[in-house]
Order: C-alpha cells, then sequence, then structure tokens
C-alpha cells in the first residue's frame, strides 16, 4: 500500500485524476456487483431448496396416500367375519388397486391360509411362509408392518404389507404384495430441468427408483457437497427418502451469465469513464502545464509574457496570480541584470590598468619587430633571408593573435547579455577567465593550478559562469599580498559538478562571513571593490540551481565551493553529453 502511494504521488496530476476516476467509478461499482451477486445468490439458493423441498413433500405425501389407501382397504378387508371374506371381496379390491399383485391370509404362525394372486396359483403350499424377516415382530408391536424391497418372479420390484387379523381370540394377519412400478415410473419420468435428478432410497440406502436406470439398486450415501444444492425428504411409516439433487453450476447458471454480462457493462463503463478521466486530465492539467512552461522560460531568464486567462474558476485565478508575480519577478531580474553589469563594468575598472600591461606587452613586441624588419628592407640587409623573414612574421603573428584573444575575452566578458544557454567547457571557460587575470596573477608572483577531472559538456550560460569565476579569482588575488597559490578543482559525483576554488590569502573573519553574499558588502579598502562581486555570483549560482558557499579561516585561506547540477541530454547534431578528455 505505501509502495501504490509513493507511487501515485510520483506521478503528473492528469495520471491521479485518471486513477482516481478509474477508483471511484470500478471500486464502488465492483463492490456494489459483488454484493448483489452474493445476495442474490443465496437468495436463488433458497428458493431453489424450497421448490425442490415442496416437490419432496407433495410426492412423498403421495406415496405415503397410496401406501396409506392400500392398507386402509387391507384393515377393512380384515374387518369382515370369516364367511363374508368371500373371494369377491379380494377380487373387488384387486380391482381398486392395481398396484396390487397378490392378497392372503396369514395363520398365526405365519403360514399362507388364503391366497388371491394375479400371477401365482391361488392354492397355498403346505407351511408356506409369507412373512420376510422381522415383518411378524413389527406387526406384533404395531398395526401394520412392511418388509424389505424385493423382486418377484417377473423381476418387478415389490413391498409386502402386513397388517393384524384378529379371529377367534387369535392373532393372525392379512397381506398384500404391492408392484413399485408406478411409483418407479413417476419418478423416472418426473422432470424439473435437465440439470436436476430425483430419486428414492430404501431403509438400507439402495436406490429404488431413480432417473437414471443405470444407478438402480446400487447403495448410495446421501452427502450434500458444497457443489450440489440437494434436499432429503423421508416417507413415514416406510423408512424411504427420497432425494432431489442439482448441481450449483446449473442452478446458478441464470447468476452467472447477469455476472458475466455485469463485467461486460462495467468494461465498458470503465472504458467511458477512463476517456471521461484522460479528458478531465488533460482539461484540469492543460493551464498547469503552460504555468511550468512559462516558469522555465522565466528560470531561464526568457523574457516574460503574460498568459491568456481563459477561466474564471480557481485555475483562472492563478493564471492572474502567475501574470502579476511575473511582471513582479521580471522588474527584480532587470535590476539584477543591472546589478551584474554594473559588477562587471567595476571589475573592467578594477582591471583596466591589467588589460592596458597585457596588451601594451604584444604591441610593444609587433612595434620592434616591424620596425626592425622595415629597417633592415630599407636598408637592403644582404643578411635578411627568406628564414629570418618568416621568423619576423610569425613573432608579429603571435603578438597580434594574443592581443586579439585578449581582446575577445574582454568584449565577451563585458557585454550585456540575457541568461543564454548554451554548451559549456568548463575547460575553456577556465582558460578563458585565466586570459583576463594573467597580469594581475604575474603581477603578484601567484601561482594557479587547476585539477579537473572528466566533466562533460553541460548547457547553461557560459558567460554568466566565467563571470563568477572572474570576481571569485579576483578576490583570492586581491587577498593575497604576493607570493600565493590559487587552486582549482573540479568533479562529477551523480550529475551534481563540484568546483571548488582554494586560496592562500589572509582569509575572513566569522564576524564577517554572515554577510559576504550580501550587496554592496565588502571587506576591501576603498576604491577596490564595490561589493557586488559575491552577491551577483550567489544569484548567478542560484539561476544554474546550484549552490556556493565559503569557508575561510584568517590567516589561513578561503576556500569557496560551488555545486551545479547538471542533466546530461544526448541530442542529435549536438556534443551534449560527451564526455572531454
Amino acid at each position: 500500500m505505501a509502495f501504490i502511494i509513493k507511487w501515485l504521488t510520483s506521478q503528473p496530476i492528469r495520471h491521479k485524476v485518471l486513477v482516481f476516476g478509474l477508483f471511484m467509478s470500478i471500486i464502488p461499482l465492483l463492490l456494489i456487483s459483488f454484493y448483489y451477486f452474493y445476495h442474490t445468490k443465496i437468495d436463488l439458493e433458497n428458493r431453489i431448496k424450497e421448490k425442490q423441498e415442496l416437490i419432496l413433500q407433495n410426492l412423498s405425501t403421495e406415496i405415503s396416500l397410496e401406501f396409506n389407501l392400500t392398507s386402509q382397504h387391507l384393515q377393512n378387508l380384515t374387518l369382515l367375519s370369516a364367511p363374508s371374506r368371500t373371494d369377491s371381496e379380494f377380487y373387488q379390491l384387486l380391482q381398486q388397486n392395481e398396484s396390487i399383485e397378490e392378497i392372503v391370509i396369514l395363520d398365526d404362525r405365519g403360514n399362507v391360509e388364503k391366497r388371491i394372486s394375479r400371477y401365482k396359483l391361488n392354492k397355498p403350499e403346505t407351511h408356506e411362509e409369507w412373512y420376510s424377516k422381522g415383518m411378524w415382530q413389527k406387526l406384533k408391536k404395531n398395526n401394520k408392518a412392511y418388509s424389505d424391497v424385493q423382486i418377484n418372479q417377473l423381476g418387478q420390484p415389490v413391498i409386502k404389507l402386513a397388517v393384524p387379523l384378529y379371529e377367534n381370540g387369535v392373532t393372525k394377519g392379512a397381506g398384500v404384495v404391492i408392484q413399485l412400478q408406478k411409483i418407479i415410473g413417476k419418478i423416472a419420468s418426473f422432470r424439473q430441468d435437465q440439470a436436476s435428478y430425483l430419486y428414492l432410497l430404501d431403509s438400507k440406502g439402495k436406490v429404488i427408483a431413480h432417473q437414471d436406470s443405470s444407478k438402480l439398486w446400487q447403495k448410495k450415501s446421501v452427502i450434500l457437497t458444497d457443489s450440489v444444492l440437494g434436499v432429503k425428504q423421508q416417507i413415514p411409516g416406510l423408512n424411504w427418502s427420497l432425494v432431489m439433487e442439482e448441481p450449483k453450476t446449473s442452478a446458478f447458471k441464470p447468476i452467472y451469465k447477469m455476472f458475466n454480462d455485469g463485467l461486460i457493462v462495467m468494461a465498458l463503463f470503465t472504458i467511458i469513464v477512463s476517456l471521461i478521466s484522460i479528458y478531465a486530465g488533460f482539461y484540469f492539467t492543460k493551464p498547469i502545464l503552460m504555468l511550468e512552461k512559462a516558469m522555465n522560460k522565466m528560470k531561464y531568464s526568457e523574457e516574460f509574457s503574460r498568459l491568456p486567462v481563459e477561466r474564471n474558476d480557481e485555475i483562472g485565478k492563478l493564471v492572474e496570480s502567475f501574470n502579476e508575480m511575473g511582471i513582479e519577478i521580471q522588474a527584480k531580474k532587470e535590476i539584477e541584470e543591472k546589478m551584474i553589469q554594473t559588477d562587471k563594468l567595476a571589475a573592467l575598472g578594477l582591471m583596466a590598468s591589467s588589460f592596458a600591461h597585457e596588451v601594451n606587452n604584444p604591441l610593444t613586441v609587433i612595434n620592434i619587430y616591424a620596425e626592425d624588419l622595415l629597417d633592415r628592407i630599407n636598408g637592403s640587409d644582404p643578411t635578411l633571408d627568406n628564414h629570418e623573414l618568416d621568423n619576423y612574421l610569425q613573432k608579429i603573428t603571435d603578438n597580434a593573435g594574443r592581443c586579439k584573444k585578449i581582446t575577445r575575452n574582454l568584449l565577451n566578458f563585458s557585454r550585456k547579455t540575457n541568461w543564454t544557454v548554451s554548451e559549456i567547457d568548463i575547460k575553456e571557460i577556465i582558460q578563458n577567465t585565466i586570459t583576463l587575470v594573467d597580469y594581475s596573477l604575474n603581477k603578484k608572483n601567484i601561482k594557479l593550478t587547476s585539477h579537473l577531472g572528466k566533466i562533460p559538456v553541460f548547457p547553461g550560460d557560459s558567460l554568466k559562469l566565467m563571470q563568477v569565476l572572474v570576481n571569485i579569482i579576483n578576490n583570492s588575488i586581491d587577498s593575497i599580498e604576493k607570493d600565493g597559490e590559487i587552486a582549482i578543482s573540479g568533479v562529477l559525483k551523480d550529475n551534481l559538478f563540484c568546483l571548488s576554488i582554494t586560496d592562500t590569502g589572509e582569509g575572513i573573519s566569522k564576524e564577517n562571513l554572515p554577510y559576504i553574499f550580501d550587496p554592496f558588502f565588502t571587506t576591501k579598502t576603498l576604491g577596490k571593490g564595490t561589493g557586488l562581486g559575491l552577491s551577483v555570483c550567489y544569484g548567478i549560482i542560484q539561476q544554474f540551481g546550484g549552490t556556493i558557499q565559503l569557508i575561510s579561516n584568517v590567516g589561513k585561506g578561503t576556500t569557496v565551493e560551488i555545486m551545479i547540477p547538471i542533466h546530461i541530454r544526448k541530442k542529435e547534431g549536438s556534443s551534449w553529453g560527451k564526455t572531454e578528455s
């Protein structure tokens, strides 16, 4: 969960709007869908079970009534006196109930005294026993007794029913053999639907009737699992069980279909919500992206232009506030640019004598070689050959090039420019800076060394960075009386350019360190500083997005540390991202 929150906080607003839209639409919809699916499933299951119970109750009642009616007819027969129990009474009972196969009168030992049968001879055999195992004991305890299901000579399932017969103080019995084909046919032909099935078990758990004839007479335990919906109904008196079962996959097929249809609808709904969320994301973030673009332009000192206010909501007010802020920042930048230009002019004024000497020396060399060459040409000096002439001209060309380099660097340094992004080669910037301060270094016999690692070319304003270096090195030169050292080092650490400038000057006291970046604060004597140098350096480094700090100890020297984040970009047709060796 923490990872998801962290990921969301790092995403753009339009992505958050999309995720929020999907979350607020899909999650409630899913919860509602699962809630109704769960309760609909339970309700359907209860309804199916209620329907199954009702069907089994009706069948159970119907079977019980049929056996009770047969039992009632048989009891009525036993109420007749012996002379009245004629064959016609027996045949009449057979005619009334087609399921009865035979009717018997039994003596007190359970032997057949009289038989009227549809398929057997009516004359009983000597000592012919009729009761099945346990029937006689049941009959002594109850008013009727049923046997287990048996198979007759025709291969049909039958059951025996016996009731007591009281005659002359002796307890005899009357019984019937009932065919079960009618009951079996009724159960086998019953159809609620294609998937459900109904079957009848006897007291021993054997299947008497089943819709699948291959399962007849198999022993079956009624175990209602989680995959089956089913109910069980006992048939009173017979100790039989009616069972109805239906697989849940079939029973719940309608709601599964409904749920699948719902998922399709939800997918379409999700697509619609996604499109709306994407539109809303772009609608709400478009002005924010415009603000971001305008802020980046301001960051790189491009000219500020007012953004159009196209809305009257909070974002419109934000754009208005941004326009007001941009005007104020633009005015502040103009003041800062004036300060930077003032600092340049002040630095040029302080270095004017240095520039004069730097330019005067090569001009003097040019003048000397030119006059000497002219005199020798006019005097037709025979010793002047082509080799010596080339030497004169090379000296003149070298010193003229030196003058050109000095004046070019001087013009570049003094030129007033806005922030201009170009490729910065830090080694080249340092060499150009040394050219501007070389005379001052030689005058005080100061040794300047530089140690740079592999620093790639990176984007930024090279002239602004050169101004920072000139200001810091000039401060170091001013702090050294004579015979000192200035060391420049630079390394790249995790896309952070770390530049350090250390001198062996007199240092700055702890009391003055908190104020060194304040405008117009200076520790130099009158006429040697304006107090803008380090303040301007601080502002320029901030424009680079970096930091500058100063560490100093009185009598030991000062170290200026500059850290600038650089973003190496590979661009077609550009050397950005290439490492300088």
